[in-house]
């Protein structure tokens, strides 16, 4: 019975460091957004490419600051009911999580052909 508990309590801590490496990707992810607009040649079209980049790596970072406390918070309480015998699911907080960062990306996505096409 022991090895079982053990077992589960060494998954809730594999699962807690895979929601931190999402973070850590995320906002590695939104700190190269916000360089790679910095970095990239002015345009005639007028829009202002550095101000788009801050834009979409704050995004990336505020989602990169939810994951963390997401992970943090699943951790806390999937360790509190396994010690009273329950292993709760967290199905909500995983699509929300997915639907997000799909939704950044794909909204990424039409900034940038939008402004190749503009």
């Amino acid at each position: 019975m022991f090895f079982f508990f053990f077992i589960s309590l060494l998954a809730n801590e594999r699962t807690f460091l895979a929601w931190l490496r999402t973070s850590l990707s995320l906002i590695t992810v939104g700190v190269g957004i916000t360089q790679l607009y910095h970095l990239s040649p002015g345009d005639t079209t007028g829009m202002d490419h550095r101000k788009l980049g801050r834009s979409i790596g704050a995004i990336f970072v505020t989602f990169s600051i939810l994951f963390l406390y997401f992970g943090n918070a699943r951790y806390f309480h999937a360790q509190h009911a396994m010690c009273k015998g329950f292993f709760p699911a967290s199905r909500g907080t995983v699509l929300f999580a997915t639907t997000a960062v799909l939704g950044i990306l794909l909204s990424m996505f039409v900034v940038l052909l939008l402004e190749h096409t503009g």
